[in-house]
């Protein structure tokens, strides 16, 4: 999961300050959408694909992965005790996101149904092949899905040729509100990372500058659209819903008379479909491993049989808490020499496919009593749940620190 995060924080960032940079000054809103929403959903699922899988065969003669240790939480004994106390950051973190992930899919539905009560208390009515919903005075005109919701003595005073009319119409006809959603709904599930709300206002402003350029194509009065904007304060409103005057910032303004040359428009939009073809590409090689041979027999047979990166990690099967603590009670301090107030050693083991433990050892100890005691411990331990990659049971490789202090 940590390995995902980072590729689509890295893909993310990459898409976003080449959109801010190159494009967003650019008069090519359509280009714009549609690079916002494939770096988007694309920085998502590419990590997720499995590139190895798919074109691995084609390197696999001298695919070799390098095994890795886990380092697994220091387990700090105390002479004359017998209980261990682990503050669980795990935990914390899944509780924390449980809750973040909770309120913002609250708020998500709430917004559903905010619309849903106020498309059902309005007056409806069929115009322009559009379905209106009549809403009570002073509520902002916005649009969600394929539903228009207007002031009602305001819709009296429209028509198609409206600034208000064209601008909510093209929301509609260019599927805005489904960009929206599936921001959203990402959003739910990663409500902690800041680029989705970086993206969500790329997204959202530049649905603001497709509405206003189809307004100027029929209108052409940039001035007369502009104070029509202002005559609109912006009311509270639903998160999902496309509106009238979303951020009426001065960039908005300024991109309603910017008018770029074909060749700025065509050097621009290569260099972005580039980037993203190139981005694509490392994310995928760098799946397939393609690393050089490794020439040493020794070395390549213990290659092959513990993995570098594996999809499940190994685990003991009453859990790393009762791991700890059954550590703790059976290990023995009275068979300990103390030749100082600290002793220290690491055990190195490997997770077998059946979840034994095998190749157990002691490394980097400044007292001989503790390693012959922790391993001794550790193979009386019971087996684990074996660690699993793309579907397969695979070997991995563990260390566990150990303390002993001399009361």
């Amino acid at each position: 999961m940590v390995v995902y995060l980072l590729q689509i924080t890295f893909l993310w960032c990459i898409f976003s300050t080449i959109y801010y940079f190159v494009l967003s000054n650019k008069s090519m809103f359509q280009f714009n959408r549609w690079y916002l929403l494939v770096t988007f959903a694309g920085s998502l699922t590419i990590p997720l694909i499995p590139f190895n899988e798919i074109f691995g065969g084609a390197f696999s003669v001298n695919n070799v992965s390098l095994p890795q240790t886990i380092l697994l939480t220091e387990l700090v004994i105390d002479q004359n005790t017998s209980t261990i106390f682990q503050f669980d950051w795990i935990l914390v973190i899944k509780i924390l996101f449980g809750i973040g992930t909770a309120f913002f899919l609250f708020r998500f539905f709430r917004e559903l149904i905010k619309i849903k009560r106020l498309r059902q208390q309005a007056e409806k009515v069929i115009y322009d092949d559009l379905l209106v919903c009549k809403i009570p005075h002073n509520q902002q005109v916005f649009s969600f899905g394929k539903t228009i919701f207007i002031d009602r003595d305001l819709f009296e005073t429209i028509n198609k040729n409206d600034s208000i009319w064209i601008h909510e119409k093209t929301h509609i006809r260019q599927w805005h509100s489904a960009d929206v959603l599936l921001v959203e709904i990402c959003k739910v599930f990663l409500w902690f990372h800041p680029m989705i709300y970086i993206y969500e206002r790329h997204i959202k402003m530049n649905h603001e500058y497709l509405a206003d350029e189809a307004v100027l194509k029929q209108t052409n009065d940039v001035k007369s659209y502009q104070c029509q904007l202002l005559d609109y304060l912006e009311n509270t409103n639903s998160s999902l819903a496309s509106t009238f005057n979303f951020k009426l910032t001065q960039k908005r303004f300024i991109m309603m008379k910017s008018k770029t040359n074909r060749l700025s428009k065509t050097t621009a939009k290569m260099f972005a479909i580039f980037t993203v073809v190139a981005m694509g590409s490392f994310i995928a090689c760098n799946d397939i491993d393609t690393e050089d041979p490794i020439t040493n027999v020794e070395q390549k047979v213990q290659a092959d049989e513990v993995f570098k990166f594996v999809e499940q990690k190994a685990k003991p099967k009453e859990g790393f808490q009762n791991f700890m603590q059954n550590f703790i009670n059976t290990f023995d301090t009275e068979t300990i020499i103390f030749n100082d107030t600290i002793v220290s050693t690491r055990l190195k083991f490997i997770v077998e496919k059946d979840g034994s433990l095998s190749n157990i050892e002691a490394v980097g100890s400044n007292n001989q009593d503790i390693s012959t005691e922790a391993i001794r411990v550790l193979k009386s331990m019971p087996d684990w749940i074996p660690a699993q990659h793309e579907g397969k049971v695979v070997r991995s490789t563990f260390t566990l620190p150990i303390k002993v202090r001399a009361n």
